[in-house]
């Protein structure tokens, strides 16, 4: 009876803990992208937005000037909070970490293009004649 009496606290402050959402920063290098969550724009880097722990992620970041970039972010599940939920609850997935970098990668374009040093040109092949 004791174990029960002990296990019931400790087995509500783990629910309680498991939240449906958080807060998760999205960081760009350079700064200054529009960042899209899952297709909704949340604003510029760096930011803070709250999002739902339970679902897949895709963090796409866009600037002029830079090739767009995303990743996707895959929840995982809390094996504990199984046993007592679906592993589709939003109780037993969530997202690890608090915060994602995306760095941007220069967009090539016919302003920055800056062709490498060829072999000079001497005339092409030679003549069958």
């Amino acid at each position: 009876m004791k174990t029960v009496q002990y296990l019931m606290p400790a087995a509500a402050l783990v629910l309680i803990s498991c939240s449906s959402t958080k807060d998760f920063t999205v960081k760009t290098n350079p700064v200054g992208a529009d960042i899209f969550i899952n297709g909704k724009s949340v604003g510029k880097s760096n930011l803070t937005t709250r999002i739902a722990q339970n679902r897949v992620l895709t963090v796409m970041a866009c600037k002029d000037g830079y090739v767009v970039t995303s990743t996707t972010i895959e929840p995982k599940t809390n094996r504990f909070m199984s046993w007592f939920w679906p592993e589709d609850s939003p109780g037993v997935r969530y997202i690890e970490g608090d915060e994602i970098t995306i760095n941007l990668e220069k967009l090539v374009t016919s302003q920055s293009y800056r062709p490498t040093t060829l072999a000079p040109f001497t005339g092409g092949g030679e003549s069958s004649r």
